[in-house]
């Protein structure tokens, strides 16, 4: 268990309560933010095999019923890539995702914006689907779609050359600099080897993600800051 943080189903004394399920990859998107930033929360377990996410009690929280949540100070907040935009807010979290401050950090801000989006839109939707199917489905003795993984398999093609070229020069989704948006699509990368697809040709999507695991293993790179 990381020393950062408790994993229970009953509430704590941390300001930050996070729902969700241990393989879902949006979940795994805010655990990593709040793990990289040493956020102390409280991960809280929805069994999504036996529907607990339908239940009147989690749609308080949730009214689409998905996970994952963020409870912080009574506020809930559901959708992955909006909570980890407000907990860079609240902790500002500036060297990864820069506060308002003036034109050019709007202009930043937008940027990671635009390229979450893209790569939660137009790649980890289509290395869920195949990996769910091939792997995660069985695990939790449930049956995956061949179908729906057929397909995403065709559409993932197109854009993994657009962003494998948009790698070609770049470390990192931004350039240099480690980001918000690397950050995002992390767990998606976890999932390569789940899907079954082949990777080869998309060498420099593979090196990318190679430095971004190095870079959340070896060092939690800022230190959040409470308002």
């Amino acid at each position: 268990m990381d020393r950062d943080h408790q994993e229970q189903t009953v509430p704590s004394s941390s300001a930050i309560k996070l729902y969700g399920h241990p393989m879902s990859p949006y979940s795994a998107r805010v655990k990593v933010l709040l793990d990289f930033a040493q956020v102390p929360y409280d991960f809280i377990p929805v069994d999504l095999g036996r529907g607990e996410h339908l239940l009147n009690e989690f749609r308080r929280l949730s009214p689409f019923g998905k996970v994952p949540v963020m409870v912080h100070e009574g506020f809930a907040l559901a959708e992955s890539l909006v909570i980890n935009r407000y907990l860079c807010d609240i902790y500002h979290l500036d060297d990864i995702y820069p506060s308002e401050s003036d034109h050019m950090a709007r202009q930043t801000r937008a940027r990671i914006d635009q390229l979450s989006d893209y790569f939660s839109a137009h790649i980890g939707k289509f290395l869920l689907d195949p990996a769910w199917t091939n792997s995660l489905a069985p695990q939790l003795d449930l049956s995956g779609n061949p179908e729906e993984a057929s397909v995403a398999t065709k559409k993932i093609a197109r854009p993994l050359r657009e962003i494998n070229f948009w790698l070609s020069d770049k470390r990192f989704l931004m350039g240099e600099s480690f980001l918000l948006c690397d950050i995002n699509a992390a767990p998606f990368l976890d999932l390569v080897d789940k899907s079954g697809l082949d990777f080869s040709e998309f060498t420099h999507v593979q090196n990318w993600a190679n430095r971004v695991r190095e870079r959340l293993a070896n060092a939690r790179g800022i230190t959040a800051k409470k308002n």
